[in-house]
C-alpha cells in the first residue's frame, strides 16, 4: 500500500511539472530571455517580466510586495563612470580596491545625487573580471542598489538590482545572485 502511495505521489509531481510547468514546490520553472541588441542571454524567474529600450534591459518583479515601487533588475553597457571617462581604466581602480572600501569618488555623479558606493568583493560573470558594488543613494531616493560591473573588452556593463529600501534589497539579494550567476555574453 506505501509503494502505492509513493507511486501516486511521485506520478502527480511528474503530472504538474509536465503539464503545469511548476516544480513540486508550486514554483514555475526560470525562463531565458536573450537581448540580441545588446548581446547576451539571461535567466530569471517567471515572476520577473522583462523588456528593453534604447540603453537598457529591465526586469521588474511583478510579485513586489511594494505597490509603490517594485524592484527590478537593469543590464546596460552604457559608461557608469560617465561619458567622457575611461570606462576600462576606472573599473581596474575599483576592482584593485580593497573590499567594503568607499569607491564613491570613482563614479561620475550629478550635482545633486547623494550617493555612497562601496566595493563589496570582486567575482567571476561568464568568465569576465566583476566587481560588487553597493549603492545606498538619498538623493534622488532615498533607493538602494547591488551592482555587478563588468569589464569585457574595453566596455564595463552593469547588472543592478534596485530597491526602494534596504530590508527589500537584502530580500531579492538571493535572486539576485542567482540571476546574475546565469548571464552570458552571446557576441
Amino acid at each position: 500500500m506505501l509503494g502505492l502511495a509513493v507511486a501516486l505521489a511521485l506520478l502527480t509531481i511528474f503530472s504538474l511539472i509536465i503539464f503545469f510547468g511548476v516544480d513540486s514546490r508550486g514554483n514555475r520553472p526560470w525562463k531565458q530571455s536573450t537581448s540580441s541588441q545588446f548581446g547576451f542571454a539571461i535567466s530569471h524567474s517567471q515572476s520577473w517580466s522583462q523588456s528593453e529600450d534604447q540603453s537598457l534591459f529591465y526586469l521588474v518583479n511583478t510579485k513586489s510586495k511594494s505597490k509603490q515601487f517594485r524592484e527590478y533588475v537593469t543590464v546596460t553597457n552604457l559608461n557608469p563612470f560617465g561619458p567622457s571617462q575611461n570606462a576600462k581604466e576606472i573599473f581596474e581602480k575599483v576592482y584593485t580596491a580593497s573590499d567594503n572600501s568607499n569607491v564613491s569618488n570613482y563614479f561620475l555623479k550629478p550635482q545633486l545625487t547623494q550617493s555612497l558606493e562601496t566595493k563589496i568583493q570582486n567575482i567571476i560573470i561568464d568568465s569576465q573580471s566583476a566587481a560588487k558594488v553597493s549603492q545606498d543613494t538619498t538623493m534622488p531616493g532615498p533607493y538602494y542598489s547591488s551592482n555587478i560591473y563588468i569589464l569585457k573588452g574595453d566596455k564595463v556593463w552593469v547588472i543592478r538590482l534596485i530597491a526602494s529600501t534596504k530590508e527589500e534589497l537584502s530580500a531579492d539579494t538571493q535572486i539576485f545572485n542567482s540571476i546574475t550567476a546565469t548571464f552570458k555574453f552571446t557576441n
